[in-house]
């Protein structure tokens, strides 16, 4: 990430000329359909043990949140490059109907088969949603503004990520766990609504050919890929036919996808991006930062639960601390890019913050108490405040408008899919030492 001031790439007649009121709602809309599906996901993190304990299926826990993930992670490019060729709009209602009809059908699910496929669906929404909200602020607002409304998103996320498990829990007490579904439906419409009404976005279209086969390869390498490692530790060996099989898949499929992509004219992912320095260095960010944001938010209330003995309705209250830290970095983070531009102070800094807070983490035992989960949290909540929204930023600065949308989408598949992978790996280490050590 340079140090050089913020440029914006996108000209004025190159912008997508939205009146401030229109933009202004538009902006509204998309920030309450990011915090719905934020909402969504953290939500559940606090409400597992619940779920596992009426719906049974221990050994299958994790993919209630990984299905999710995976699914959000293999739709982000291929939204992303689609709604470069043909627009936002259609795309992100879509996402948004099937966002809220999986929704509906988590919160009816009686096994624990159907809750993981409907999460599954439930993904491709959320992967619509959140990378195209993303690429529409980069289609209507100028890079300094946009670097403080990415921050006002971070705070918005990190808002999210404690209500989603304080609510959630309080729901759940209160009502049962199905309830933290069924109370996104009225949030989602309203948010439907607004965006459906205001989201006229001016395309210039052009003919495209889509790249369906290039679509078919890097889904199918993603999801062998990351079923590998959710099963890896848990279901099977590492060592075993299946895991070892579909990670040989993966590989063969992705050099596959490549070999393809380098000879297509209009490929799903262009190549060429990968190449540019800054952009590069984002994506590799993106990935790291991904692998640690949702491991602390999805297994300290379970670790708080189980080894702490604490309710469920006040377990994601432990992870205030973490949400604090990020809000706050991320909203001073978005100020400080907007006025001085200067990015790599922001992502070094965040790093080395980070890497503090997972090592106090890392070192907590059965006697730690609350104060050191907390110090814990708070430091690693501040580490990625400071990164996550300063590398979107500073990619969305160096991409073509005509790229805007799959560039975001990359950035977004590769933050999630560093989050899969890091919930698959963690979810193995519980099941073989935690879970075995309560059961």
């Amino acid at each position: 990430m340079s140090a050089a001031p913020v440029i914006d790439t996108m000209s004025d007649t190159e912008r997508a000329p939205v009146p401030a009121a229109q933009r202004n709602v538009i902006v509204f809309g998309l920030v309450l359909a990011t915090l719905v599906a934020a909402l969504n996901q953290t939500s559940i993190v606090v409400v597992l043990p619940v779920i596992v304990a009426e719906l049974e299926g221990l050994d299958t826990y994790p993919w209630v949140f990984t299905a999710a993930m995976l699914t959000a992670t293999v739709t982000a490019p291929i939204v992303g490059r689609l709604s470069d060729m043909h627009g936002r709009r259609p795309y992100y209602l879509g996402g948004f109907l099937i966002f809220l009809g999986s929704t509906v059908v988590c919160g009816l699910a009686n096994s624990m088969a159907t809750l993981i496929g409907a999460r599954a669906i439930q993904g491709i929404g959320m992967g619509v949603l959140i990378t195209l909200a993303l690429a529409v602020v980069g289609d209507i607002i100028p890079a300094r503004s946009r670097a403080r409304l990415q921050g006002m998103l971070a705070v918005v996320f990190g808002l999210a990520t404690v209500l989603g498990p304080v609510g959630g829990g309080w729901l759940a007490g209160a009502y049962g766990w199905r309830s933290i579904f069924f109370v996104n439906i009225p949030l989602g419409a309203v948010a439907f609504i607004t965006v459906w009404a205001t989201l006229k976005i001016p395309t210039k279209r052009q003919p495209h050919a889509v790249d369906w086969t290039g679509a078919f390869l890097f889904t199918c390498a993603t999801a062998c890929a990351l079923v590998a490692l959710t099963w890896g530790g848990i279901e099977y060996p590492w060592s075993s036919p299946r895991v070892v099989g579909l990670l040989i898949a993966s590989a063969v499929l992705g050099a596959a996808f490549v070999a393809f992509e380098r000879r297509v004219p209009e490929p799903l992912i262009p190549l060429d991006l990968l190449y540019r320095g800054t952009f590069a260095r984002t994506c590799l960010v993106a990935l790291l930062s991904g692998a640690v944001l949702f491991v602390p938010v999805l297994f300290v209330p379970i670790h708080v639960q189980g080894v702490l003995g604490i309710e469920v309705d006040y377990a994601g209250i432990v992870l205030v601390p973490f949400v604090l830290g990020f809000a706050l970095t991320g909203g001073l983070s978005g100020f400080v890019l907007g006025h001085s531009g200067s990015a790599r102070a922001l992502v070094a800094g965040g790093a080395l913050v980070g890497t503090v807070g997972l090592i106090l983490l890392a070192r907590l035992t059965p006697e730690s108490g609350l104060q050191d989960i907390h110090v814990g949290l708070a430091i690693v909540g501040a580490g990625l405040g400071a990164i996550v929204p300063t590398v979107f930023n500073v990619a969305q600065n160096v991409l073509p408008p005509q790229q805007m949308g799959v560039g975001t989408a990359i950035e977004h598949f590769l933050r999630s899919f560093g989050g899969t992978v890091g919930v698959a790996i963690m979810g193995a280490l519980v099941n073989n030492t935690l879970l075995d050590n309560l059961l």
